[in-house]
């Protein structure tokens, strides 16, 4: 369950609007994963059992037609976020894989009518994930040898990264409209999730139809 309040406020003539909003979402039972901890001496599994993930920010936009043609959009989002969940009866708290810090901007540009190319810029902050889960010592029913070994939990850092892209769109007529675009127009090298590899440069060209 989730809320969200905001306001967005017009201005110059209707060429420019400006907004904020507060966001606030709660999850229960996130996920159950199965999970295995060690090395070829011990290891301890279990399941990561009904996580409850929290997370609350603000979103703030900036729209602007600086001309005619020419265009500006902005937006900035901070959040932040909670995962608490149980493994192995023992209780735990982590900070979720979501950057806290996110930006977009974008410009349009319209020579003529029918014609238009847009130049994006995202940017994501670093990010902290959770690579082991800690026990205590004294808990009942876990392994000493266990319990000492991973006595702490061990967070990594996903750096931030920045990405760009390039459109077009050409209306030709009768319902059709020519479109090209470039994503991650410099091959930055970024994980986004984690878990994968960065999808790299890619081009689209193709032919849209509104009937």
């Amino acid at each position: 369950r989730g809320a969200e309040i905001g306001v967005d406020v017009p201005f110059w003539e209707q060429r420019g609007g400006a907004g904020l909003s507060l966001f606030q979402t709660r999850t229960r039972h996130v996920n159950s994963r199965f999970i295995r901890i060690g090395g070829s001496l011990f290891s301890v599994q279990g399941v990561i059992d009904q996580p409850t993930s929290k997370a609350r920010g603000v979103e703030s936009w900036l729209r602007l037609d600086l001309r005619d043609d020419l265009g500006l959009e902005l937006d900035y989002t901070y959040t932040r976020s909670r995962l608490n969940f149980d493994f192995l009866g023992i209780g735990s708290e982590a900070t979720m894989d979501i950057p806290r810090h996110r930006a977009d901007a974008a410009l349009r540009y319209s020579p003529w009518d029918g014609f238009e190319a847009s130049f994006a810029w995202r940017y994501v902050g670093a990010r902290r994930q959770l690579r082991l889960v800690g026990f205590r010592s004294d808990s009942p029913g876990v392994d000493p040898r266990v319990a000492l070994a991973f006595s702490d939990t061990e967070v990594a850092t996903q750096g931030a990264y920045a990405t760009f892209d390039l459109a077009l769109r050409w209306k030709l007529g009768s319902g059709l409209t020519l479109f090209a675009r470039i994503e991650n127009l410099f091959d930055r090298n970024y994980n986004d999730p984690t878990t994968t590899d960065s999808p790299g440069r890619a081009g689209y060209v193709g032919l849209q139809l509104d009937r």
